[in-house]
């Protein structure tokens, strides 16, 4: 959603770039802490993953 609102920016914005490139680098940066967290945090619930492949 983030991104879809940077792009939709106008053309005419100052530093329009800048704004897309960042979203996108938050947007990309999240999804990657995220992603390298969900297993860790469920160790440490406790909770079981069924057909683990790790």
């Amino acid at each position: 959603m983030a991104l879809a609102l940077a792009l939709a920016a106008p053309k005419a914005l100052p530093d329009r770039d800048a704004l897309i490139d960042v979203t996108f680098a938050v947007v990309a940066f999240s999804i990657f802490v995220q992603g390298l967290m969900v297993l860790a945090l469920l160790k440490r619930a406790n909770a079981t993953v069924a057909n683990a492949d790790y």
